[in-house]
């Protein structure tokens, strides 16, 4: 470990005295020290009521950017659609009699496995995944949503006539 604050750098005012002191230190790992930019004690960035100066450590770490996969969205497909998909699709398999070895079940799992993969690709929607993705967010709330903003917007019009029934209509939503 090695310091990155340089030595005798000023990072504490005592609320009494007044007196400037140096308690506090930054430490990093040496194969990190190459890639410090910057550790220094900002005093302008001081919050007021505290004693101790911000220590502003800048290191320039290297990330590699991952593409995100895309993935299913099973909140906003049609079950019945799917459901549909996948007795078609079972229709097609052959029926396997009576299974006495562990190759022939270990091939059965593979097709109908393969069989529930094409249904999936072939019904349910593909969402790309984001950071600022509403994972909680489903149909129902979109549908209610579409609901609130159009009683929002006939409520607009009659915005004066306030005993218009458009108004309770909304307040009830």
């Amino acid at each position: 470990m090695v310091m990155a604050l340089p030595r005798d750098m000023l990072t504490l005012q005592t609320h009494r005295t007044k007196r400037y002191t140096r308690p506090d230190n930054v430490f990093m790992l040496e194969q990190l020290l190459m890639h410090l930019i910057r550790c220094d004690v900002d005093a302008t960035w001081r919050p007021p009521c505290t004693d101790h100066f911000p220590i502003i450590t800048v290191i320039n770490l290297p990330t590699m950017k991952t593409k995100p996969k895309p993935s299913y969205n099973f909140k906003m497909m049609e079950w019945v659609k799917f459901q549909e998909e996948l007795e078609k699709r079972l229709l097609e398999l052959q029926d396997p009699g009576e299974i006495n070895l562990v190759s022939d079940l270990e091939e059965q799992i593979e097709c109908l496995t393969r069989i529930l993969q094409e249904s999936i690709e072939a019904v349910v929607p593909v969402v790309k995944v984001c950071s600022h993705m509403k994972r909680w967010w489903n149909r129902e709330l979109e549908t209610l949503k579409k609901e609130l903003n159009k009683l929002n917007r006939k409520s607009y019009l009659w915005k004066h006539t306030p005993e218009h029934p458009a108004f309770q209509e909304y307040k009830c939503l």
